[in-house]
């Protein structure tokens, strides 16, 4: 069924599926699998920090996120990266950020974004840390489904897929799933009237870094690929947490 596939696309578990065709059908779960990705490196981080410190928590939580991720889309985000610094068409661009080869505009955006998400995480602790990690996990994952949406795609591959498999009903099924996790998990942690500033300012701050990466990729590459949907990803989860901490 589409969400083996879909656990298998975003994460190393183990579920048994292998087509993305059919992941891309059931693309409105991202942001499930977000919250299962971000109980696991949240309950590691969160156990962690509280023996070794805040700090120690923060690193934890990025590392884990990259592990259970297979570092799939952290791989996304240096070839975007990468492909943003090159002179030339839209098709150099693209032939760049396929490369294999990782040059030093990708180690700067893997370490930037690495850095942020250590840094938001460690200004948190408890289950207020755990919670923070999930929620930033679903917005990553709901700004993947946002910019399949709205993008168009530059080539054939991933990006293509997922960009023509999402139409308005999965969109708007990936938005109920986004909010219904993300407040029942406010309501456990948080005060019912604090739920708002856990799910406004994450939501906003995909939106509005996911738009601002569709802009960037429409006008440097011509549309979406598969990078650039990982990237999306990674540069969400960044702008979410920082949104969590900062309110």
């Amino acid at each position: 069924m589409g969400m083996r596939d879909t656990i298998s696309l975003l994460t190393i578990i183990p579920a048994g599926g292998h087509s993305i065709e059919k992941a891309g059908d059931t693309v409105y779960l991202f942001p499930v699998v977000g919250v299962i990705v971000g109980v696991i490196a949240g309950a590691c981080a969160m156990l962690v920090g509280e023996m070794s410190g805040a700090l120690i928590g923060g690193v934890v939580a990025a590392a884990s996120l990259a592990v259970i991720t297979g570092m799939h889309h952290i791989d996304g985000l240096a070839d975007f990266a990468d492909g943003l610094m090159v002179k030339g068409d839209a098709a150099d661009r693209i032939r760049v950020m396929r490369d294999k080869i990782t040059g030093s505009a990708g180690i700067c955006a893997i370490l930037l974004c690495m850095i942020c998400v250590v840094a938001a995480v460690s200004k948190t602790e408890g289950l207020h840390l755990l919670l923070a990690v999930i929620t930033a996990e679903v917005a990553a994952k709901y700004a993947m489904v946002i910019i399949s949406y709205v993008g168009r795609p530059a080539a054939e591959g991933s990006g293509a897929i997922l960009c023509n498999a999402t139409d308005s009903k999965r969109m708007i099924c990936a938005t109920l799933v986004w909010f219904v996790p993300v407040i029942l998990a406010s309501i456990f942690v948080a005060p019912p009237l604090d739920v708002a500033w856990h799910v406004i300012p994450p939501f906003v701050a995909v939106s509005i870094s996911t738009f601002v990466i569709l802009c960037i990729a429409r006008y440097r590459f011509g549309g979406i690929t598969g990078d650039i949907i990982g990237a999306t990803n990674e540069i969400g989860r960044a702008a979410a947490l920082a949104a969590i901490v900062a309110v």
